[in-house]
């Protein structure tokens, strides 16, 4: 969101809350405004700037070239594919596909390809894995892939620790420690076993999907993300552990 916008929104917030009425003010109101009124000026400041405003970006890296590299590959089933067979699925190619088979009256049928990592059903169900030799064989695919995955997610929980830590001052210290303690104590989770696999939306993992639960401190990685790039799942990851110190999103104490 630019800073105009946000500023605009801001504002808006504030005259709502203002013209409530008749209504008297409460205390929790008028801090809300208070703190309404802080980031108005701090974006009132930072808008006098425009590079601040402006996201950092080298020439040869723009949303056009990036996404000139999938042009044409719509109709394929992987957008890419690295050398070590890491591979981005065309999840919304999928979707529609699924979407069609509902419409047709299909649903439930054989998957478009045999892929775990796109149709976790194929971990839990000998049928639609093709046979039971197969299912092991994914399942053991599968597992592989979640150790790989737990150790790029044991290297961002260290560089985020150590950022942290160069920013640490006598300034901020007491903040910083408190940030440090949560990013060191933050855990990796995905189904593991082959009940949670076969209830998919109750883990949050129906499609594919990476999140953070504040209730209980863990970062889930869905099925269908697993067989992502290094450089893929330490990005997601990186965010997702980011959330963890979120003040939106979770109380520091």
């Amino acid at each position: 969101m630019k800073v105009q916008r946000l500023f605009c929104f801001l504002t808006g917030i504030s005259l709502v809350l203002l013209s409530s009425g008749s209504f008297a003010v409460e205390a929790k109101d008028k801090s809300l405004l208070s703190q309404f009124e802080q980031i108005k000026k701090s974006l009132q400041s930072t808008a006098k700037t425009g590079a601040a405003c402006e996201t950092p970006q080298g020439k040869d890296c723009t949303f056009q070239s990036y996404c000139s590299n999938f042009d044409g590959k719509y109709r394929n089933f992987y957008l890419y594919q690295n050398e070590e067979g890491r591979q981005v699925p065309n999840f919304q190619m999928i979707s529609y596909a699924a979407a069609t088979d509902a419409c047709l009256g299909k649903l439930y049928q054989m998957p478009l390809h045999n892929d775990p990592f796109v149709y976790p059903k194929q971990l839990t169900d000998p049928g639609y894995a093709g046979s039971p030799e197969q299912l092991h064989k994914s399942y053991q695919r599968y597992e592989g892939e979640q150790a790989r995955t737990q150790k790029i997610f044991d290297d961002v929980q260290t560089r985020v620790v150590n950022l942290l830590t160069s920013r640490r001052t006598s300034a901020n210290a007491e903040a910083m420690d408190k940030m440090i303690a949560r990013v060191k104590t933050v855990e990796f989770n995905f189904p593991k076993t082959n009940n949670e696999l076969a209830d998919l939306a109750s883990n949050g993992c129906e499609t594919p999907n990476a999140f953070y639960s504040p209730s209980n401190h863990k970062v889930t990685i869905c099925p269908q993300m697993l067989n992502l790039p290094d450089a893929a799942l330490f990005s997601v990851i990186s965010h997702e552990v980011g959330h963890s110190i979120d003040p939106c999103q979770s109380t520091i104490n």
